[in-house]
């Protein structure tokens, strides 16, 4: 079946697979992101956000061991910068693309992508000097999603997703949320 957009097909088996860009807008309604851009990367067990965390490092005494201050990524050029207070699920260590191994806090929070609404675990770290603030790792996607490698932004406009679906965006259990 098609959704009009073109990016929907069925398998062999008869299920249907969304096809999707290898950059794609998000929306991460717990944290108050209504479109973020993400990289899809199949190569990625794990997902990653970008966020500054108000003190230097993850260190055990920048944290309470259950929360974690940071700064979450601006929505677009002259959007405010919120921050918040985010509940830490679990720690994880997680090699890089330089090879380097970095402990990282994890979340979980509610990922929207198209018409996918899926529970996820997300970790946190600085990617301040990648191109998306988002990466969105095999383990977040369903089974039915294909990715292709040449195209984006497959799914269109994620602000009119969410506004269709009334999601509720900002402040999820365990999330404190406030602009700067």
């Amino acid at each position: 079946m098609d959704d009009g957009a073109g990016n929907a097909r069925r398998s062999a088996g008869g299920a249907e697979t969304l096809c999707i860009g290898w950059v794609e807008h998000v929306v991460l309604p717990e944290l108050g992101l209504r479109r973020l851009t993400a990289k899809m990367d199949t190569g990625a067990r794990t997902s990653a956000l970008h966020v500054i965390p108000e003190h230097s490092g993850w260190g055990e005494s920048q944290t309470d061991g259950r929360t974690v201050l940071v700064t979450l990524p601006s929505e677009g050029r002259g959007r405010p910068r919120q921050m918040a207070r985010l509940e830490i699920r679990d720690w994880l260590e997680v090699r890089d693309t330089s090879g380097r191994i970095e402990r990282r806090p994890v979340i979980e929070t509610d990922l929207v992508l198209g018409p996918l609404h899926r529970r996820i675990r997300l970790t946190l770290t600085n990617r301040g000097d990648m191109r998306y603030p988002m990466l969105i790792g095999r383990t977040a996607l369903h089974p039915g999603i294909l990715v292709d490698p040449g195209a984006r932004f497959l799914l269109g406009r994620q602000r009119l997703l969410a506004r269709r679906h009334r999601l509720k965006v900002g402040g999820g259990p365990g999330t404190k949320i406030r602009k700067i």
